[in-house]
Parts: structure tokens; sequence; C-alpha cells
């Protein structure tokens, strides 16, 4: 975007845009928490640090979850499952494959903790993000974090095999932490993560509003 100070000199002026631009976020995910269980880690498991987290995790996570909740359930959610992924099925861990979005929103609509394990990896993780907009807790590691800086008052993160199952343990067993952790994830969401927040991030340099930007009415 090109802003001229004066009729001699233009200026460049760069803004930061969010990377997710969500039309909508849940409503009230927690009218059924009593219900909501086991865990889910959503990924393309065409890139390796997915692989890669789908395995640590099983190895040497889910182990100590179970430890405390022997019954407890993982799927692996997303396209392109490796030979590694597929290995990791057993009678508690489902690879489902790609799922379409519908029943991607079904089951986060279901699941009790989202995971994110990943051990490497730049940049912002959308995973973590749509995680926010279904308002499920998702524990995640430093690399989860990345680009998330501001989430980290809410955002349960650890690299450590045992403080991480602590964290998914404490998210299974405490319905005050959860409804905690989801309602500060939407609300994060919200600011930062929807149409009307990209809008923001444009309405003050161009100066007007986005309904005055579409045509509507005061």
């Amino acid at each position: 975007m090109r802003v001229w100070f004066d009729e001699h000199t233009p200026a460049v002026l760069s803004l930061t845009v969010p990377a997710y631009a969500y039309p909508d976020v849940a409503e009230h995910p927690d009218g059924n928490l009593a219900y909501r269980q086991d865990l889910m880690f959503v990924s393309g498991f065409g890139h390796p640090q997915n692989p890669d987290a789908a395995a640590w995790f099983v190895r040497e996570i889910l182990p100590r979850i179970q430890a405390h909740h022997p019954g407890v359930c993982l799927d692996l959610v997303g396209s392109n499952p490796s030979a590694e992924v597929l290995a990791l099925r057993a009678p508690n861990i489902d690879v489902t494959g790609f799922v379409s979005d519908e029943e991607l929103a079904r089951r986060y609509g279901h699941v009790r903790v989202v995971v994110a394990p990943l051990r490497y990896g730049g940049g912002m993780k959308g995973k973590v993000i749509e995680a926010m907009r279904f308002g499920v807790p998702c524990v995640t590691t430093s690399a989860g974090t990345q680009g998330l800086d501001r989430a980290g008052a809410f955002l349960p993160a650890s690299d450590d095999p045992d403080a991480f199952a602590g964290l998914v343990l404490r998210l299974l067993q405490d319905d005050a932490e959860w409804r905690r952790v989801s309602a500060e994830a939407l609300a994060f969401v919200r600011a930062h993560f929807t149409e009307e927040a990209q809008w923001a991030a444009f309405a003050q340099a161009i100066g007007t509003s986005r309904s005055q930007a579409n045509g509507e009415k005061a």
C-alpha cells in the first residue's frame, strides 16, 4: 500500500495482517463438557514434522497419560498419513486420513483436548489456532507457540514429556481449567484471527470502517 505524505514524497506503509481470518468462532463449547472425551492431533502428515510429532507423542507422552486414564483414546486426523503414522494404529489410536471440514468440525465438537506435539517447524501453526477457534484447549510445545507470544498466558506448552502429559491430564480432569483455557482461546481468536480483526489491520490506514467499505448504512 502506498501513502502520499505530501504531493511530492511517496512512502510505503507496511501493515501486519492476521494470517487467518475465520468468519466465526465456536459458541459455548463447554455446553457438552461432561460428554467430551479423548484426544486429537490434526495435521497434514505429508510434512515431516507432523509424523515426527505423532510418533513422539504416542511413544513418549501417551503412555504417561494412560497411566492415569487407561481408557483415553487418540485420533490422528489428517491427509497423507505416512507408513510411520499408519503403524501407530492401535486399539486406542485411530488414524483417519483426510476428513471433510464438516467431519472435522464434528470431531472438534466432541474431543476433550487437542495436542500439537511438534518438535520442530517454523512459523505460526494453523492447527493450534484452529483448535482455539473451536474452543478446545490445545497442549503444544515451544515450536507450536511460535508467533503466538500473546497467547502465552493461557496456551499450555512444554517440550518435556512428563510436563506435557501433566498439562493434558489437568485438562482431562479439571473442568474449571478447561473452561478457563477455552474461554481465553476464543477471546484471543476473536481479537486477532477473525474477518473483523483482519479488516481492522487496514481500517486505520485507509480511513474507513468495514461497513462503510461494504456500502452499509450507519
